[in-house]
């Protein structure tokens, strides 16, 4: 019986502690996002000016425009113009909002723009609860759910994704949805969950083409109960994977099909050529993947110099913490703690690895959900690279391109140990070190976003 009750913290159950911190963590995510506005997003955000002779204007927020403006879907070969090759939901979206708040209610177009941009949090914000529940499939529970939550809700990686002004978020969103259904569909074999399923992945997909990425664990699910776990008929399973793809398919391929009929658009569109200074395409594949050196993780911010920005893991773990402009590190005293949070997010990462190889190769995880994190953070861990390698540029090494990963890192934080006295050495070490990384982090993270945000 005991072991059914909560186990306390400083005299409180662990219920009061995971409230207490998402209270915390979503009003200072909140406060940010508030504070810093929508033009804190460096990638390719584009501006809102006079279209003229109709020549629409490029980026994120030009292409928003064009929907508000011309009511309908590029009427050109939207490989000419930045941004408009991108899945075009959130952008939709987008419109639809400024429509009926800025056009029908007169309300300021920056302004609409921020709240958009606030909706962007809370669709991170539902991503992150839906990782935490895929904790919870796992057997993530207790103390360890508590400090994971932390961690989660004051991840600077996941700060910076919710102030985008940009499709990520909602893609992030879908994306962590979908996974969470097919652990779901797993477990009951149900037809409505692999409809949910194959709606939410659909979704991804028309927000953002690269959360294909999830795909991947998606389907070893399928795979194992073709041939692991056979429960029902093969009609059956068929017939849900049918409903699967069936419908996420047409959702995430209509875009790119349209334009490849309308304009011969290849669906493979090619990444316009970088700024001298952005592109590394002549350093070395050591160079590029070595571990990185004290000054390059130093230099934070991006600046025309690509000797402290063509290695990929430096630059990944720098815009985790800053991505391009998102802190003013400009004194001494904040620009130390930035590199101090970038050193310890590196640490923690490299910990969580070693400890999910740990709990992969333990006898703490059932079947299937060791393959689906193993298939997810390899496919994930080696599509990233080869993303970087494929588009040498700077911008391409990312964080922002792999918000899906943290989730599965932390399920090795999470199940590496059982926090009882069974545990052994290394799994107590281990332990110990991650929940102090995770302090560290979590207090650097709040002070850094609340008193030195740009």
């Amino acid at each position: 019986m005991n072991e059914m009750k909560s186990r306390r913290i400083l005299g409180f159950p662990d219920e009061f502690w995971i409230g207490f911190v998402i209270m915390i963590g979503i009003f200072l995510k909140l406060v940010y996002n508030v504070s810093v506005g929508y033009e804190v997003c460096g990638h390719n955000p584009g501006e809102w000016t006079a279209i003229i002779n109709d020549i629409p204007n490029g980026g994120h927020i030009g292409y928003i425009q064009y929907l508000y403006v011309y009511h309908r879907l590029p009427s050109f070969d939207p490989s000419l113009i930045p941004g408009y090759t991108q899945q075009p939901l959130f952008y939709i979206f987008s419109a639809v909002v400024l429509q009926i708040f800025h056009g029908f209610m007169g309300w300021n177009l920056g302004s609409v723009l921020h709240c958009i941009q606030c909706v962007n949090f809370v669709f991170v914000l539902v991503g992150t609860f839906s990782g935490v529940g895929i904790l919870g499939r796992m057997g993530v529970k207790g103390r360890k759910k508590v400090m994971l939550l932390l961690f989660l809700m004051f991840y600077p990686g996941l700060y910076n994704l919710g102030a985008a002004l940009d499709n990520t978020p909602m893609a992030f969103m879908f994306g962590m949805l979908a996974m969470g259904k097919a652990l779901k569909w797993y477990e009951t074999r149900k037809r409505g969950v692999a409809i949910s399923c194959g709606v939410m992945l659909g979704m991804a997909l028309m927000a953002k083409f690269s959360a294909f990425v999830v795909i991947f664990p998606i389907g070893a699910l399928f795979v194992l109960a073709r041939f692991y776990d056979r429960r029902g008929s093969d009609k059956v399973l068929y017939q849900h994977m049918g409903l699967v793809a069936g419908i996420s398919l047409p959702m995430g391929l209509w875009y790119p099909i349209r334009n490849l009929v309308k304009f011969g658009t290849s669906p493979f569109y090619t990444v316009p050529e970088a700024a001298v200074w952005q592109d590394v395409s002549g350093y070395s594949f050591f160079q590029r993947l070595r571990l990185p050196k004290l000054e390059e993780l130093s230099q934070l911010h991006l600046t025309p110099n690509t000797f402290y920005e063509y290695n990929i893991w430096s630059q990944t773990f720098k815009t985790t913490v800053v991505d391009e402009y998102a802190l003013n590190v400009e004194n001494v005293g904040p620009h130390f703690l930035a590199v101090f949070l970038v050193v310890s997010v590196i640490f923690f990462a490299i910990l969580a690895l070693v400890m999910l190889v740990q709990t992969l190769t333990a006898n703490r995880m059932q079947f299937e959900n060791k393959i689906f994190v193993l298939t997810g953070t390899v496919v994930f861990f080696v599509i990233y690279i080869i993303h970087c390698f494929a588009n040498p540029t700077v911008s391409a090494m990312n964080a922002r391109e792999i918000p899906f990963m943290i989730f599965f890192l932390c399920i090795g934080v999470g199940m590496c140990g059982s926090a009882t006295p069974r545990d052994t050495i290394f799994e107590k070490v281990t332990t110990y070190m991650a929940h102090m990384l995770i302090v560290v982090i979590s207090m650097l993270s709040a002070f850094l976003f609340g008193f030195y945000a740009i």
